[in-house]
């Protein structure tokens, strides 16, 4: 990690010279943007259980795609946010107990910050990571534990962009990610797992539109225009269906309750009617399900998505589809806590939605929202493996302002 951090430094200290040194062509840089990446991945995976304590060092090779948007601040200051998911061979051996961890598939959904000077431009960016986990060979009480489960943290980095064409660029980045821990007590038996990695990338982006650089134009050609970012509130109702299957039966759940939280986004309407659009949210609240009377209990505190969005605008009013990443922090108890799990969720979304502009500045809407997680299981060989799965269906209404929090800040 620390080579890798060297590294980019050099590099990010090579593109500052050379960009300063010559004067700036103008380039816009904002509007969406897709791109595909490529970079070196070095993680470490702390495995800890009453036996012992070892560490794992994955490390590898990952591809994948992002999506996001910059919109201007000032003449030189952007913001923006991207989401990225990525496949990854990165994986790691530890000699004492045989352990092996692999970083099957990770994700971000993160803020950016950029300064641009020209065809340059620097950015530091930060928000939520996830990933899909596996590890094998782990030893415990129960005997020897293979584990593939979901991660939830967050992620923070820099890098440097540079325009090759105003619709391409090319960019290098340093991200580091924390996933925090995830335990599992079974019947006594507690294994926790703490993961976390840094990675260095390169990419090249397409960018799909221009943005304009004042503030969102309410009229335009006697139709309302749905271009620019946003942040908002909103509540709602969720329920759902959960299972725990473990030794010769599972248990089902129907979990359900309130919640409410925040959201923020960008929309770029082209063609006329037409509106792409990227959000994420996060959600707090009780989302909880019992079995025979509190022997088992199932619990969502908080979740979140990243999401592309996709509608059709009628002047005020827009409809949508939408779909994307989901995640859910769990707290889960079995058999008056003989069992307990603290792992998240990771899965994805889908759903529409439909949303009124009632101002020039404000909108309300509402939204069905369905979440599909894949399993955490945990096999401990010799026994029946300890598996958990679940899916929700969500409706929340919304309150949305036509600005974002940098916009905010900047007008002050």
């Amino acid at each position: 990690m620390k080579n890798i951090r060297i590294i980019f430094g050099l590099l990010l200290a090579v593109c500052a010279t050379s960009a300063l040194a010559q004067p700036a062509p103008v380039y816009n840089w904002t509007g969406f943007y897709i791109g595909v990446h490529g970079g070196y991945l070095s993680g470490e995976n702390k495995v800890l259980n009453f036996l012992d304590t070892s560490t794992v060092k994955p490390d590898g090779a990952f591809g994948g795609v992002q999506i996001g948007y910059w919109a201007p601040l000032s003449a030189n200051w952007l913001y923006g946010f991207e989401a990225d998911l990525s496949f990854s061979d990165a994986d790691g051996f530890e000699s004492v107990n045989g352990i092996t961890t692999r970083f099957d598939r990770f994700g971000t959904a993160r803020t950016r910050i950029g300064y641009a000077n020209g065809q340059w431009l620097f950015f530091a960016s930060g928000g939520v990571a996830w990933a899909r986990i596996s590890s094998e060979n782990i030893p415990s009480s129960l005997g020897t534990l293979n584990t593939k489960q979901g991660f939830k943290g967050w992620t923070a980095g820099a890098g440097v962009e540079y325009a090759l064409s105003q619709r391409w660029s090319v960019r290098a980045e340093y991200l580091y990610a924390d996933f925090g821990k995830n335990s599992v007590n079974l019947l006594g038996d507690i294994t926790e797992l703490e993961p976390s990695f840094s990675l260095v990338r390169v990419g090249l982006n397409y960018r799909l539109g221009d943005v304009p650089r004042s503030a969102p134009q309410m009229q335009t050609r006697s139709a309302f225009n749905w271009t620019g970012g946003y942040i908002g509130v909103h509540g709602g109702y969720a329920s759902g269906d959960q299972s725990m299957t473990f030794l010769a039966g599972t248990v089902l759940f129907e979990p359900k309750g309130g919640f409410g939280g925040v959201q923020g986004g960008f929309n770029w309407q082209f063609a006329s009617n037409l509106v792409l659009g990227i959000e994420s949210d996060i959600s707090f609240g009780k989302i909880e399900g019992n079995f025979d009377a509190g022997c088992c209990v199932v619990k969502i505190d908080r979740f979140g998505t990243a999401r592309l969005r996709a509608g059709y605008a009628i002047n005020n009013a827009l409809f949508y589809g939408t779909g994307g990443i989901a995640w859910a922090k769990t707290d889960n108890q079995y058999f008056f806590s003989l069992i307990t799990s603290d792992r998240p969720f990771i899965g994805w979304t889908a759903g529409a939605g439909v949303e009124y502009a009632f101002s020039p500045m404000w909108s309300i809407k509402a939204e069905y929202l369905r979440f599909e997680f894949g399993d955490n299981k945990s096999d401990y060989v010799g026994l029946t493996p300890f598996d958990e799965r679940a899916h929700y269906d969500l409706f929340r209404i919304g309150l949305n302002y036509r600005a974002s929090v940098f916009e905010i800040l900047a007008r002050r």
